[in-house]
């Protein structure tokens, strides 16, 4: 069975992200500079990296190596072209990270936005048990009244991934985690359009 997330064009993808109505690539990528820069870390690896939105804000004076991983080969090719400036530290990777042979490198810090709720916190949980990073940061979507998948021009394309998505509860992820040894130790929710909210949780090992 293929993963839904390989048949979504890229430009339908992040023209309903970047939708005015919408604006979570917007909102991502201002969270993503601060996880890129709150903790002394090296290296840093992007679970579900898209077409890089974020790196910008890679800064290579502190920045060694950064890996991102996608199950989308096309979204990983316009990454590669569009931050060719990074191609000494990054490193991308196809993979589905569902399939019970996907892992992640050893590295600093590991962000996961909004991914948890596409590959389950189980296998999410087994990623990190597997090769531990000192610090996780993850971004998940919480939905006051609305689905999960705005109204947008482009919301027809997302039909088959909405019904690939799991809503992740927060206080479930923290209890999880700390069953591995993560400790939370932050906590900051996004205002989004259309009553919804990003949650970012940031945790640390030990």
């Amino acid at each position: 069975m293929s993963n839904p997330w390989e048949k979504l064009d890229l430009a339908y993808y992040e023209g309903h992200m970047q939708f005015e109505s919408v604006r979570q690539a917007q909102i991502l990528s201002e969270i993503m500079q601060s996880q890129f820069n709150d903790y002394t870390v090296s290296s840093i690896c992007i679970l579900g990296i898209a077409g890089g939105n974020g790196l910008e804000h890679i800064n290579k004076n502190t920045i060694s190596k950064v890996y991102g991983i996608d199950v989308n080969e096309q979204y990983l090719h316009a990454c590669q072209n569009r931050f060719t400036t990074l191609d000494s530290i990054l490193e991308l990777r196809h993979a589905d990270l569902t399939l019970s042979d996907a892992y992640v490198p050893e590295v600093d810090i590991i962000v996961a936005n909004l991914v948890i709720e596409y590959i389950g916190l189980n296998i999410f949980t087994k990623l990190l048990a597997e090769n531990p990073p000192k610090y996780v940061s993850c971004v998940i979507q919480l939905n006051c009244e609305n689905a999960f998948v705005s109204s947008t021009p482009f919301e027809e394309h997302f039909e088959e991934i909405s019904s690939f998505h799991n809503d992740i509860n927060e206080k479930q992820l923290i209890k999880t985690l700390q069953l591995i040894g993560f400790r939370n130790n932050f906590v900051k929710a996004h205002s989004l359009p259309n009553k919804k909210n990003f949650l970012r949780l940031d945790f640390v090992r030990g």
